[in-house]
C-alpha cells in the first residue's frame, strides 16, 4: 500500500491516489448498498403504506429508556429526517473506515464524526429495534469486527433497561466479542487520546483510566475489579462456605457483568441502591442544612458528614447491607470496557470471576466514595460544587449573567471561610437561613475583597472547563504563586462564551 505521508509524493500524485482509492470504497459500498438501506432502525415502517393508523410502529420503535427518552421524539415525529441522517450517517461511517484502513488523510476524523452520530440516533430506538438492529449488520457483515464492538460497546453502555428479558438479549449480543478486537478499540482510544489535548478533568481522568487498562492488558496477569451493591440483611454474598470448594470463590446475590477498576464507582453504586427503587428512579431525600446555602462553600468534609447521616437512615430504614465487593479477573476472559464515562467499566461474566474479599463499607466510607466520583465528573464551573469549598486553598464563586455570560473570582479560602463560618454554624444548628442573608450579595462581597489574580495564560482559565492545572491550584496540589488583588474578576460575556463554544467543538 503506497503511504499517503510520504514526502516524496508531489501534491498532483497524491490527490490522483486519494481520488482512485476512493472510487475503489464506493465500488466496495455500492455491492452491499441494499444491504446498508436495509439495516435502517425503521425499516420496518418503511414496508408499510406509512399511512397514519402505521404510525403505532413508530411510537413502538422509540426508545422509552429513562436517560434517552427525549430523543424518541426523533423517531416518532420526524422519521423521513432520521432515514435521510442514518442513510448519510452509516454511508459515511463505512467509507470512512474503509479510507482509514488505506491510510487517507483525515479518514479518521470522519469516522468518529459519524460514529457519534449513528450513536445518537440509535439511542433514539427501544431495546428490541437495538437487538434487530445488531444482529442484521453482524449476519450482513456491515462493519468490520473493530467498528461492530465498538458500537456494541455503546449501546450497552446507554441502554437502561438491561433487566428484562430483551434487555438481557440485549446484553449477550453486546458482550458477545472476541479479545482481539476489544484491543483493537483500545488502542484506537488511546491513539485518538493522543491527538487531543484535555478539555477538563473528567476527560484528563478518562485518559488515564483507559492508559491503566491498556497497561494491565499488556501485563497480562489477573488484576482487581470492584463491584458495589446492597443485599438483604439474611444474603449471603458468596455462593458457598469455605469449606465448600469453588462455591466459596464465586458471587450469589446481585451478580452482573458490570465492574470498575475504581473502588470509588462500587461505593457510588452502594449509594444509588439505597436512593434509588428497581426502576431507577430517585427516592428523593430530605432538605438538610447544606442545601440552604450555595453549594461553591460547602467544604468536601461538610459534604461527606452529611451524606453519611442519609446513608445511614437509609440503611437503617431499609434494613439492608451495602457490599463493596473485590473480584480477582482473568484479562483475557474480559468481554468488553466502557473508559467514555466516569465509570472505568469493565464487562466481564460472573463465571469468570474471583471472589477475592468484601468489606460492609461504613456509611462514611460510601460517602466519601460518592464526593470522590462527583470530582471525577468535573467539566465545566457549572459543576464547581463537585470540588466543594476548600478552606485551606482557593475558593471559587462562579456567577451566571443573564445574558449567558460568567463571572468568576478566585479567592483566599481561609479568609472566606472566617467571615463564613458563623453563618454557616447558625444554619447548621437551626435548618434555617439567617432573616437577611442574601447569599449572593454577601459571597461576592467576600470573594472580591479577598479575590487572587491567577497566572491565566499558564493555567488556561476559560468559561468553558476547569482544565488539570486549574484544579490543582484550587485543592493546592502545587504551591503556585498566587498574587492577592481585591476585587479581580474574570468576565465573560455571553457572545464571548458563544464565540468559545464554537471553537471549543470543533
Amino acid at each position: 500500500m503506497i503511504d499517503l505521508n510520504d514526502p516524496k509524493l508531489n501534491r498532483k500524485k497524491k490527490q490522483k491516489i486519494i481520488r482512485e482509492l476512493y472510487d475503489e470504497i464506493e465500488r466496495e459500498v455500492s455491492e452491499i448498498k441494499d444491504e446498508i438501506k436495509e439495516s435502517s432502525p425503521l425499516s420496518l415502517w418503511w414496508k408499510t403504506p406509512q399511512k397514519q393508523e402505521d404510525r403505532i410502529i413508530l411510537e413502538q420503535l422509540r426508545t422509552k429508556e429513562t436517560r434517552y427518552a427525549d430523543e424518541g421524539w426523533y423517531v416518532k415525529n420526524k422519521p423521513y429526517q432520521y432515514e435521510q441522517d442514518y442513510q448519510e450517517y452509516i454511508n459515511i461511517l463505512i467509507k470512512s473506515e474503509k479510507a482509514e484502513i488505506r491510510g487517507i488523510p483525515n479518514a479518521s476524523d470522519k469516522k468518529f464524526d459519524a460514529l457519534n452520530r449513528i450513536e445518537f440516533l440509535l439511542t433514539c430506538i427501544n431495546v428490541e429495534a437495538k437487538i434487530r438492529w445488531i444482529r442484521y449488520v453482524r449476519e450482513e457483515k456491515i462493519f468490520s469486527d473493530e467498528l461492530l464492538t465498538r458500537l456494541k460497546l455503546f449501546l450497552y453502555s446507554a441502554s437502561d433497561d438491561l433487566n428484562t428479558t430483551q434487555g438481557r438479549i440485549l446484553t449477550e449480543l453486546c458482550i458477545d466479542n472476541n479479545y482481539q478486537s476489544l484491543s483493537d478499540v483500545l488502542d484506537e482510544e488511546l491513539e485518538k487520546n493522543a491527538k487531543t489535548e484535555d478539555k477538563n478533568i473528567r476527560h484528563h481522568i478518562m485518559k488515564c483510566e483507559t492508559k491503566e487498562l491498556r497497561r494491565l492488558l499488556d501485563i497480562g496477569d489477573p488484576f482487581y475489579v470492584y463491584r458495589g451493591f446492597v443485599v438483604k440483611e439474611d444474603e449471603y454474598v458468596r455462593l458457598g462456605k469455605k469449606s465448600e470448594g469453588d462455591a466459596y470463590w464465586k458471587q450469589n446475590a446481585r451478580v452482573g457483568i458490570s465492574y470498575s477498576l475504581d473502588r470509588n464507582i462500587a461505593g457510588y453504586f452502594c449509594f444509588w441502591s439505597l436512593t434509588h427503587n428497581e426502576d431507577g428512579v430517585d427516592k428523593g431525600r430530605k432538605i438538610r442544612w447544606t442545601d440552604k446555602i450555595p453549594n461553591y462553600i460547602i467544604s468536601k468534609e461538610e459534604m461527606i458528614e452529611e451524606w453519611e447521616k442519609y446513608v445511614s437512615d437509609l440503611r437503617d430504614e431499609q434494613k439492608v447491607k451495602p457490599i463493596i465487593c473485590k473480584f480477582l479477573i482473568d484479562p483475557s476472559k474480559i468481554k468488553g470496557f466502557h473508559m467514555g464515562t466516569t465509570e472505568a467499566e469493565i464487562m466481564i461474566t460472573p463465571e469468570d470471576t474471583i471472589v477475592d474479599s468484601y468489606v460492609i463499607p461504613t456509611s462514611k466510607d460510601i460517602s466519601t466514595c460518592l464526593c470522590n466520583w462527583r470530582v471525577k465528573n468535573l467539566q465545566k464551573w457549572d459543576d464547581i460544587t463537585s470540588i466543594y469549598f476548600n478552606e485551606n486553598g482557593v475558593a471559587v464563586m462562579p456567577i451566571q449573567k443573564q445574558d449567558g455570560g460568567l463571572h468568576l473570582i478566585f479567592a483566599d479560602g481561609k479568609e472566606i471561610n472566617e467571615k463564613i463560618k458563623t453563618i454557616k454554624d447558625s444554619i447548621k444548628e437551626s435548618g434555617d437561613t439567617p432573616q437577611g442573608v442574601r447569599w449572593d450579595a454577601i459571597m461576592e462581597e467576600y470573594f472580591k475583597e479577598y479575590s487572587y489574580e491567577l497566572p491565566r495564560d499558564e493555567l488556561n482559565i476559560n468559561p468553558l472547563s476547569i482544565g488539570k492545572e486549574m484544579f490543582n491550584v484550587i485543592t493546592n496540589k502545587h504551591n503556585v504563586n498566587l498574587k492577592r488583588r481585591r476585587g479581580k474578576v474574570y468576565t465573560w460575556t455571553g457572545s464571548a462564551i458563544k464565540s468559545l463554544k464554537q471553537i471549543f467543538d470543533k
